[in-house]
């Protein structure tokens, strides 16, 4: 571990685990991709994600595989690439994961004013509200600054929901099972009558 933490000082990489992988938010706003979620074949795969029915911390691990490996490629190759030792990448990971268990759990717990700041549960139960366009906020993975500089940043202490509330408004009907889960993205989409 001490091995691990000198070679995030000697190679400079604390301020850039401090600001989290949401930097990335900058090259993307800037490149015109910021609304790439939107894409209907990436939604596809993220789908799985949203389609939870209650706020649980394992929901910030369930990801569809390609999605996940989508993701974590997109994340953890470039820094490898440029440099960054792999027992950083490693410790990387881990923090990520700790950090979508605990930005999705239902573990009632107050940070303050830090809620503006820290992307954890309590702001970010706001981006799983089912309903498109209310639940387009709060995107970042461990902090809120770039929500903030590209407008969609949203907190609103008189707003309480439930379980209900969570999910997919569009897709009421999307499967529970794992393994239809695993197939929902390769179906093609039905018909509106």
């Amino acid at each position: 571990m001490m091995r691990m933490l000198k070679s995030v000082v000697r190679y400079g990489y604390a301020p850039f685990m401090l600001l989290g992988v949401n930097g990335a938010a900058v090259a993307l706003a800037a490149s015109g991709a910021s609304k790439l979620w939107l894409i209907g074949l990436l939604w596809r795969f993220h789908a799985v994600h949203h389609s939870v029915k209650r706020f649980y911390g394992f929901n910030g691990l369930m990801k569809h595989p390609l999605h996940q490996t989508l993701e974590m490629s997109a994340g953890v190759v470039p820094l490898i690439l440029i440099g960054l030792p792999v027992d950083v990448a490693a410790a990387l990971a881990v923090a990520v994961a700790v950090q979508l268990l605990l930005q999705h759990s239902n573990a009632d717990y107050r940070i303050g004013a830090l809620k503006y700041v820290l992307a954890l549960n309590e702001g970010h139960r706001l981006h799983h509200l089912k309903w498109a366009g209310v639940g387009d906020v709060n995107f970042g993975l461990f902090t809120l600054v770039w929500d903030h500089l590209l407008g969609t940043f949203s907190y609103d202490p008189a707003r309480s929901f439930t379980s209900e509330q969570l999910g997919m408004a569009a897709k009421p009907d999307y499967p529970a099972a794992y393994l239809a889960q695993l197939a929902e993205p390769f179906r093609a989409e039905r018909r509106r009558r």
